[in-house]
């Protein structure tokens, strides 16, 4: 078939365009608005987004496309070709429309946050599903009738899709690579189980397709090798990802960390998208860090950014942006300073909770926060109106900046006091907190 027919007559080609222009705007409205750093897998797998509207139109187009030859009796002519050829040829404009609408929205999502040059496990990941998608509704549409093709094509890839996402087990949802968009903070990677898991049910889905769409005749055979094919990528697609939780992360390799300080001076050590902050951060670490030793606090001298769910004995860790003013950087500084919580917070409110907040305030206090951040993170409770919640009963929680003013009151001892007890209870499941100090 000429370029000129198929330019003519095939739905990709026309809806290039259409396509590629509802991308970009929905990663300028949904998308941009909400990447933080420059980070590349995370940016480029925030561009997967439009996967879930993107994958759903090429399965339909590719079923209209390939119906449409069906009700011309094309695929039952005599051909030179390999059939094979023939569905490239007709699904190839479709996957390219989709491909190229998916990497311009993540063109713009990485032109949005400042970002250089794009992660391609990402992007590959959303082309293979675009092919996958494109080819299995042609497969609908080779065997099935064109009324009955392309909304069930449409509304397959759409559950496909968007259903994983709220089924149990979560791994699930990293089967069919829209779950890419999830990654990722400064402190995590892509997992390869999660790559590779979606890449082996697309590829399934791709070869199970094709024997469909080159077969002469439907029949159980047929049938067969197209089902075998699917499952056997499922299968190893399960394999894959079952170990995944969540989201489909794993820990970022630590020696991209660049470091500052040592010696007598704490080392601070962010990753490479904060290195303009390193000198602030290493600033504000020095300066908390002196703070709170003066006191007595068993403080580490090491600071490494991380996921704050993970605590590490002798270094104290951290999360910061690259918006992070110093005031972000004191806070990031005492929130790994607070223990991780017990395994009972999983499950219910424990007494120790309602210190976390007092201990944050003096911590930031003691660090030399000014009072009016201080005020503005730790605004003292609006009264409760009885009319509106009847139910409300027991006195309201102390203020927090009235509690710091009197604890900073107090002798450095017993400040130590305090502030040993309230981590201790912040820590275990059935102790009780002191948040109004005694003396």
């Amino acid at each position: 078939m000429r370029r000129r027919t198929i330019i003519r007559t095939n739905p990709g080609a026309w809806l290039l365009v259409p396509l590629t222009l509802l991308a970009i705007l929905y990663a300028r409205g949904f998308v941009a608005g909400k990447l933080g750093d420059a980070y590349a897998p995370a940016v480029s797998s925030a561009g997967l987004a439009a996967l879930g509207f993107i994958g759903p139109l090429c399965a339909a187009l590719g079923a209209w496309e390939a119906g449409r030859l069906r009700r011309a009796r094309w695929w039952s002519a005599p051909h030179v070709r390999h059939p094979v050829a023939i569905v490239v040829e007709s699904q190839a404009p479709i996957i390219i429309a989709g491909s190229v609408a998916l990497l311009a929205g993540a063109a713009i999502d990485l032109m949005a946050a400042g970002g250089t040059a794009p992660d391609p496990r990402p992007l590959v990941v959303g082309v293979a599903v675009v092919a996958a998608h494109t080819l299995a509704g042609a497969a609908l549409g080779r065997w099935l009738p064109l009324a009955v093709a392309t909304p069930a094509a449409l509304l397959a890839s759409f559950a496909w899709m968007v259903l994983p996402r709220v089924l149990e087990p979560v791994w699930l949802r990293h089967l069919n690579g829209l779950s890419l968009e999830l990654c990722c903070a400064t402190w995590a990677d892509l997992a390869p189980g999660a790559i590779l898991g979606s890449l082996a049910v697309a590829g399934g889905m791709i070869l199970g397709s094709v024997a469909l769409l080159s077969a002469r005749q439907f029949d159980w055979m047929v049938a067969a090798k197209g089902g075998l094919t699917l499952a056997a990528g499922l299968f190893v697609g399960v394999l894959l990802v079952a170990p995944l939780g969540t989201y489909p992360t794993v820990v970022r390799d630590q020696s991209s960390l660049e470091c500052a300080g040592g010696g007598t001076d704490p080392l601070v050590c962010l990753w490479p998208e904060h290195r303009d902050q390193l000198p602030v951060a290493a600033d504000a670490a020095r300066r908390a860090i002196a703070s709170w030793r003066a006191i007595g606090l068993s403080v580490p001298l090491t600071v490494r950014e991380g996921s704050p769910d993970i605590a590490t004995p002798g270094e104290l860790r951290i999360a910061i942006s690259s918006a992070s003013q110093p005031a972000n950087i004191l806070e990031a500084l005492a929130d790994g300073m607070l223990p991780p919580w017990p395994a009972c917070a999983e499950t219910s409110r424990f007494p120790g909770a309602d210190a976390a907040e007092y201990v944050r305030a003096w911590l930031l206090d003691t660090a030399g926060m000014p009072p009016d951040e201080l005020a503005r993170r730790f605004p003292d409770p609006a009264p409760v109106d009885p009319a509106l919640f009847p139910d409300a009963g027991g006195p309201p929680a102390p203020s927090v900046m009235s509690i710091i003013a009197r604890v900073r009151s107090l002798a450095t001892s017993r400040q130590l006091a305090w502030m040993t007890a309230n981590l201790a209870a912040l820590s275990t499941c059935n102790r009780a907190p002191e948040i109004t100090p005694g003396g």
